[in-house]
C-alpha cells in the first residue's frame, strides 16, 4: 500500500470513529457534513474506485471534494468532453454521495504566462466563468447528465469550489493577489446561478502557509 492510500485509509478509520461516537443532546450531523478528497478516484483503476466509494459509502462520508479541471474537458476551443467525469459523477451518486466540485486547472493556452510548474490565473475571467456554467449545465440541479441517465440516483452538484489555494505561490502564478481572485469568483458567480439557480459559490480553500500570503491577511485582502 502506497502512502497516500494508508494515509487515506487512516483517515477513513477516523472518520468511522468519529461517526460512531455518541452525539450530544441527541443531536446527529447532516449526510453530508463529513468529506473527504481522494486524488485517485479519477485516476485509479476500476477495483480502486468500487472499493473507496464502497467504504466511504459505509462510515458516512457524506461529500467527496472533486476537482473538474478544465484542461481535460474543454479539449478543443469551445468544445467540452465530459465522457471521463460522466462517470465518476454517476458512480459516486450510485453510493449516495455527493460531490462538492471544484473548478479549477485551465489549459495551458488560456492561462497567464508564469514561473515554470506554476498554475496561473485564467487569462480571461469570462472564459473560465463560461466553463463553470457548462459544468453546471452539465452536472447541476437542471443538468443533462440527470436527464440523459435516469438510472442514476439523482444527486447534482450545487456546491462549486472556485479554484484551490489561491494564496499560495505555486497557485497563483508565483505571485498571489486576492484583488485578481475576487474578480475570478465576481466573474464565476452569475454565470453559474444563470445555468444553475440551486447553485452555491464556495470560495477556494485558503490555507495559513508559509507557500504565500498568511490566511487572515489574504482574507482581509479579499474583504477589501
Amino acid at each position: 500500500m502506497s502512502s497516500s492510500r494508508a494515509a487515506i485509509s487512516l483517515i477513513l478509520c477516523a472518520i468511522a470513529l468519529a461517526l460512531s461516537a455518541p452525539a450530544t443532546a441527541g443531536a446527529r450531523p447532516p449526510k453530508d457534513f463529513v468529506g473527504v478528497q481522494d486524488d485517485y478516484l479519477i485516476t485509479g483503476d476500476t477495483d480502486y474506485f468500487a472499493t473507496n466509494l464502497s467504504a466511504m459509502a459505509a462510515i458516512g462520508v457524506g461529500t467527496i471534494r472533486q476537482p473538474f479541471l478544465w484542461r481535460d474537458i474543454e479539449t478543443a476551443s469551445g468544445t467540452f468532453d465530459f465522457s471521463r467525469y460522466d462517470g465518476l459523477v454517476g458512480n459516486v451518486a450510485a453510493h449516495g454521495i455527493k460531490l462538492l466540485g471544484v473548478v479549477f486547472g485551465p489549459p495551458q493556452t488560456l492561462m497567464k504566462r508564469g514561473p515554470a510548474g506554476a498554475t496561473c490565473p485564467p487569462r480571461s475571467n469570462a472564459r473560465f466563468a463560461s466553463f463553470a456554467a457548462a459544468l453546471a449545465r452539465r452536472y447541476g440541479s437542471r443538468g443533462t447528465y440527470w436527464r440523459e441517465h435516469p438510472e442514476v440516483p439523482r444527486h447534482p452538484v450545487t456546491a462549486w469550489q472556485i479554484w484551490n489555494e489561491p494564496n499560495l505561490l505555486p497557485y497563483w502564478c508565483g505571485k498571489p493577489n486576492a484583488r485578481q481572485y475576487v474578480a475570478l469568483l465576481k466573474a464565476t458567480y452569475p454565470a453559474v446561478k444563470a445555468a444553475d439557480p440551486r447553485a452555491e459559490i464556495v470560495t477556494a480553500g485558503i490555507p495559513q502557509s508559509k507557500l504565500g500570503i498568511p490566511l487572515l491577511t489574504y482574507l482581509a485582502q479579499m474583504y477589501r
